[in-house]
């Protein structure tokens, strides 16, 4: 599979983040989501020492609640709903929005920038968060954590079955106290940059408001599909 469906099976965008790069290993879907003793026993591998409440750190934390929530939880729709509430409290969607938008940021109105931040969150939601129960217990390695300032990158390998590892980075800005995601980069794809070069043809035909429609054609299409794959129509 190339990098960058590696990367965006996010979303925790984790995105979805670690867990939405996961690749299934022949596990049947029942066996994937079963309940499983111990949850706390990730299989995370620590390079160098983890500070608490460090960037680093608050990525270990929601990973770890990530993978209790798929071992715990059968039903789809309690477990959907806890790591998508897991992702939106570590994923600053604004930043990454700005950034996608570039120079369309500023050109959009409020309202659009609004909605923007919003249907961009969604739409990562529907494509990528249902592929997280693929997660079949590969090993995640934390390797180095620089930061500089109110910034901070942490770098993280995910071991497949053929042996590879497959390195991705989240880029981090504090706020308020807290460390947040702002971009995921995949084998040296940018999550950011692609939906941006994705969505720049879209800008200049349509402008802002035509890539809005059809985000929100993309999502109800997602949403109807993802409904009929867990029975609920």
């Amino acid at each position: 599979m190339k990098s960058g469906s590696i990367g965006l099976l996010v979303v925790c965008v984790f995105m979805w983040t670690s867990l939405c790069t996961l690749m299934p290993t022949g596990a049947s879907a029942a066996e994937a989501s079963a309940p499983q003793e111990a949850p706390q026993e990730t299989n995370i591998v620590l390079d160098t020492e983890v500070k608490e409440n460090g960037p680093a750190y608050e990525i270990k934390q929601t990973i770890d609640k990530i993978i209790a929530q798929l071992r715990t939880i059968d039903s789809t729709s309690e477990w959907r709903a806890n790591v998508t509430a897991l992702v939106r409290g570590k994923f600053n969607f604004q930043v990454m929005s700005q950034g996608v938008l570039g120079p369309n940021w500023h050109r959009a109105s409020v309202q659009e920038r609004e909605r923007f931040v919003e249907l961009f969150a969604l739409l990562l939601e529907e494509t990528y968060i249902g592929r997280v129960r693929e997660y079949t217990d590969q090993q995640i390695r934390f390797g180095t954590e620089q930061i500089r300032e109110n910034r901070a990158m942490v770098d993280t390998y995910i071991s497949m079955d053929s042996g590879a590892e497959i390195p991705i980075s989240y880029k981090m800005l504090k706020h308020e106290d807290e460390w947040q995601v702002y971009d995921v980069v995949i084998e040296e794809v940018s999550l950011v940059r692609n939906y941006r070069s994705s969505y720049s043809g879209v800008l200049r035909k349509k402008n802002v408001s035509g890539l809005l429609d059809e985000m929100q054609s993309k999502i109800e299409e997602l949403k109807q599909r993802h409904a009929e794959e867990d029975g609920s129509v």
